[in-house]
């Protein structure tokens, strides 16, 4: 059943409950109320007529007394009876006879505290009253009826309104995801005034610019990685075809040049597989505790001679006897690959700093560089795989673009953050921050 005509059937049957519910009630408060209020009538009425009789009484004449009490019988059409004090009929005045419901009533006359009678009141019961409450009870309920009826419609109306609002909007995001499916990101305004729906739909556009740019990014992974390789194979294809044409001499050399692209084309799709394998041997730590102190100069004293060829001067401004748990091995890996990068993208005479400093729960360590810089635009996409700030740089080192995507990651498993700053023409800095202790078992 559509979701339409399923709320329409909800709704339907919510207001003939309630329709049901409340014409039970009505009709017992009403019945309860209105039998109170025919009893209160009957009360007053008989109370009445003993209040009158009660004045006839009083006369002291016997012949006016029961002349007074025959006419006033007749006149309101009630039998009046007076009994002696051993319930011995006395008088009776203007009989009822007909085979009629009688309602009947009575009280005692008294003298000096003793009882010396009773007057018996009888007056056929003529249903006047009780014609008003079926009448009324009937009006009433045809009221109730004409007005569930119309209640019923006007729900029925604005259940059909709100049920097309909601199914409508629903569909609409149903069309997204179909189209989702079919890898159609465009986006689908839904109009509604239903919070959970809103959500719904702002949700469902969050996760298609995700999907989108996630496929963007495996194109371009792709295109990358197409293009990566291609250069090593390339190079690997024109020496094998110069050799096998006698152009090049099969000799050492040549075997060495080849062995060189073998290498690099190994080393490329080994960090492919690094940077895309959450369960390589990135994520398998070899935990101890150490000297960072020591370990940051020393990996600094090892790339000193790197720098003295590209006329960079490294330095240092490490804070002593800094000791972490951590996993030394991947520090080391880090370590390298920013300075590395830093001396990279420095010019000749410039400096590049490696900087240790201890925060209250955590260390932070700085590569500090005087280089060509990153715009602000691309260093959001600095950690990106494949992405290279400056491609003619990159081309002349033989960067890939995994470097710092295989850095973050390496961070990460240390439960470390990184990040960069930097500024074009003055150089970047770029900061890694871990927790002195990384709470994590060996092995794991």
């Amino acid at each position: 059943m559509k979701l339409k005509n399923k709320l329409l059937l909800y709704m339907f049957q919510g207001i003939i409950i309630v329709i049901i519910v409340l014409g039970i009630l009505f009709n017992f408060i009403f019945d309860k109320n209105f039998n109170s209020y025919l009893f209160d009538v009957r009360q007053d009425r008989f109370d009445q007529i003993k209040s009158q009789i009660g004045l006839l009484l009083k006369m002291s004449d016997t012949d006016t007394l029961i002349a007074s009490l025959s006419g006033y019988a007749e006149m309101e059409d009630i039998e009046i009876e007076i009994l002696d004090s051993n319930n011995k009929s006395l008088y009776k005045f203007n009989p009822l006879k007909e085979d009629r419901e009688l309602i009947q009533k009575s009280y005692e006359m008294q003298e000096g505290g003793k009882k010396i009678g009773s007057i018996v009141i009888s007056y056929y019961n003529d249903g006047f009253f009780d014609d008003i409450a079926i009448s009324f009870k009937k009006n009433i309920f045809i009221s109730l009826l004409l007005a569930g009826l119309v209640a019923v419609f006007a729900g029925m109306v604005a259940s059909s309104f709100i049920s097309r609002k909601m199914s409508n909007s629903i569909l609409d995001i149903s069309k997204m995801a179909m189209n989702y499916k079919s890898e159609k990101y465009d986006h689908i305004d839904v109009n509604t005034d239903i919070k959970e729906l809103s959500d719904l739909s702002d949700n469902m556009k969050y996760l298609g610019d995700s999907l989108n740019r996630q496929e963007m990014l495996r194109k371009q992974y792709a295109q990358d990685i197409s293009h990566e390789l291609r250069t090593p194979l390339t190079n690997l294809q024109l020496q094998i075809e110069a050799i096998n044409d006698g152009i090049i001499e099969l000799d050492e050399n040549s075997l060495s040049t080849i062995k060189e692209e073998i290498v690099h084309l190994n080393k490329l799709i080994e960090q492919l597989r690094m940077s895309f394998d959450e369960s390589s041997k990135l994520s398998k730590l070899k935990i101890e505790t150490f000297s960072l102190s020591e370990m940051l100069e020393n990996t600094t004293k090892t790339l000193t001679t790197t720098a003295n060829k590209k006329g960079v001067n490294l330095k240092s401004d490490i804070a002593e006897d800094i000791s972490i748990t951590s996993d030394p091995d991947r520090l080391v890996q880090i370590m390298y690959n920013l300075i590395s990068n830093a001396l990279k993208a420095s010019s000749v005479e410039s400096s590049v700093i490696v900087k240790l400093e201890k925060l209250k729960n955590n260390v932070k360590i700085s590569v500090i560089d005087e280089g060509i810089g990153i715009s602000e635009e691309n260093l959001k996409k600095v950690f990106d795989r494949f992405f290279k700030a400056d491609t003619s740089r990159n081309s002349q080192y033989g960067g890939s673009g995994l470097g710092l995507a295989i850095t973050k990651k390496m961070v990460e498993t240390l439960n470390g953050k990184i990040y960069a700053e930097s500024e074009l023409k003055k150089g970047s800095t770029f900061t890694v921050e871990l927790p002195i202790n990384i709470n994590i078992k060996a092995g794991d």
